[in-house]
Formats: C-alpha cells, sequence, structure tokens
C-alpha cells in the first residue's frame, strides 16, 4: 500500500551495498500536531548478497508494511516521511501524534513471527532527521 504524498526514490551504493531511500517531497516543515519522531526497522532474514530481501521474504514484508501503514497513517495517528532499504534491513520514519504506546502492542502482534523488529520513540517536534534528508538530498540536486 503506498503512503499517501509525493516521493522521491533514490538509489545509490554504500562501499559494496545498494541502498533505496525514498522520503516525501512535499512536507516542507513540521507539523506542530505530530512531535514524535518513530523509527521502525525490520532485519530481513533471507537477504541476497547485496543485503536485498529474498523473494521469499517479499509476503511477509509486505504485509507489515501494510500493518504500519493501517496503524498509523490510516488511523491518522502518524505520517510516513522517509523509507530506507540497505545492508538487510528496512527502515521507516514517521512523526506521529504520540509516543505511541497504546500501538505498540498491535504493531508487535502484527510483526511477521521470526523477524528482528526494532521501534525507537523519542521527541523531535522540529524533524531533525527528516529536514536533515530533504536538506542532504536537495543539496545533490543542486550539484
Amino acid at each position: 500500500m503506498p503512503a499517501a504524498g509525493v516521493w522521491v526514490v533514490v538509489t545509490g551504493q554504500v562501499g559494496d551495498l545498494p541502498i533505496v531511500k525514498r522520503y516525501r517531497t512535499d512536507l516542507s516543515k513540521p507539523d506542530p500536531n505530530m512531535p514524535y519522531q518513530v523509527v521502525i526497522s525490520i532485519a530481513f532474514n533471507k537477504a541476497d548478497a547485496l543485503g536485498l530481501p529474498d523473494d521469499s521474504e517479499t509476503e511477509a514484508l509486505q504485509a507489515f508494511d501494510e500493518h504500519l501503514m493501517n496503524e498509523l497513517v490510516e488511523s491518522e495517528e502518524g505520517v510516513l516521511v522517509y523509507k530506507q532499504t540497505y545492508d538487510s534491513c528496512q527502515m521507516f520514519l514517521f512523526y506521529t501524534r504520540t509516543d505511541l504506546y497504546d500501538h505498540l502492542r498491535s504493531i508487535d502482534r502484527n510483526s511477521p513471527k521470526g523477524y528482528e523488529i526494532r521501534i525507537d520513540v523519542e521527541e523531535d517536534p522540529e524533524w531533525t532527521e527528516f529536514m536533515r534528508v530533504v536538506e542532504q538530498h536537495e543539496a545533490r540536486k543542486s550539484q
């Protein structure tokens, strides 16, 4: 399920591994109603030699992505602003209304079994991390 908004996809290499970054270009300033930064990462169980998910994992990873969109975006609890695939891991960066304490059990319960999931939550009303990503890519475009 694609997240709403206007997205840019950037691909590149870090060392010998490919990296795929997707970020929103329709968000130019922080939303004061979403002061929490939430980073959710899922490690691939069967990555290929390049650190990308094996075809056998596609269904589980898509189901996890869809669950996150339903739990956080469709519920209007948060907004997905950045997604990165690199070195056997997919990372989602959301900004949310709350610290997600009430949503953590649902996210955990509906996560694919046997996958390492990490969730980090911190206050970031200035959307520091997302603004850094946008500035970094805008600077590269102007070169």
